[in-house]
């Protein structure tokens, strides 16, 4: 997909792309019949970051939603600013409706779910589906994600200076690298607190208190259900950023991808 005239987007020629697989257990005789579901799970920064970051993440949402995960390890800004990583989430979904199916992966049942910007890139990959008229994602799995350009929110003034990690500069120096010359920054793929959220599917949306993107979640939960879209609205009071990557280490980061993984699991079969 490229960015064409106006707000109309394309394809772009075949390319390869790098992603971790993840196989879930068997969890009820549906999946048997269908052999599993499909997961894209877009974990990294705009600009920094590895599928490496998302792995014991990715493999505890496998496991225990008992689905297949592909990790995909997306192109960064600034060397490969918006609108690359969407590009590349298409490719990949179109080729989990198509060869690969080949290796048991129903196209039918896909669901998308990401942490901070891949929560961004989640989001705004339902709305291109929407837009170009592709088979929508079963659901969505909202992670700390990154969904406003306000830096005036309650969040942003309280955690801004970094104390808990992610900082007000940092978020502001991701913006400048994403975001190309000459293309507006309220674009709905690049903020989708600005978009149209009406058809999107059934969301996750989980957050922890101590981080500058606090509002973003609350924020998008409530454009969400404003436009007739089911929501999960989790709040992790003792969290900061970036929490999902640590289940090995942190119990609450367990239960929120155990919460995570339900959702998923009940929507996708």
């Amino acid at each position: 997909m490229r960015r064409g005239s106006g707000d109309r987007w394309e394809r772009r020629p075949d390319r390869t792309h790098e992603a971790r697989a993840h196989w879930g257990k068997t969890v009820c005789p549906q999946q048997r019949r269908k052999r599993t579901c499909r997961h894209f799970s877009a974990w990294r920064r705009m600009a920094r970051g590895s599928t490496a970051n998302g792995e014991w993440a990715c493999q505890a949402v496998a496991h225990e939603a008992g689905l297949r995960v592909l990790s995909l390890n997306y192109s960064l800004a600034p060397e490969d600013p918006f609108p690359t990583a969407l590009d590349e989430i298409q490719d990949v979904m179109d080729w989990c409706r198509g060869p690969g199916e080949a290796l048991g992966i129903d196209g039918s049942r896909i669901v998308l779910f990401g942490a901070s910007a891949g929560g961004n890139l989640s989001l705004a990959s339902a709305l291109i589906c929407r837009d170009t008229g592709k088979p929508m994602p079963k659901a969505l799995g909202l992670i700390h994600g990154v969904f406003g350009n306000d830096f005036e929110t309650e969040s942003y003034k309280e955690f801004g200076p970094g104390q808990f990690g992610l900082s007000l500069a940092r978020m502001k120096e991701y913006f400048e690298w994403y975001v190309p010359t000459g293309v507006d920054i309220n674009h709905p793929y690049i903020t989708p607190m600005k978009a149209d959220l009406k058809g999107m599917p059934p969301s996750w949306i989980g957050f922890g208190a101590l981080d500058v993107l606090r509002d973003d979640s609350i924020g998008i939960d409530e454009r969400l259900r404003a436009v007739g879209v089911e929501t999960q609205f989790r709040r992790y009071d003792d969290l900061p950023h970036g929490f999902a990557t640590y289940p090995r280490t942190v119990a609450r980061s367990r239960e929120a991808l155990s919460d995570l993984a339900g959702f998923l699991r009940e929507r996708a079969f």
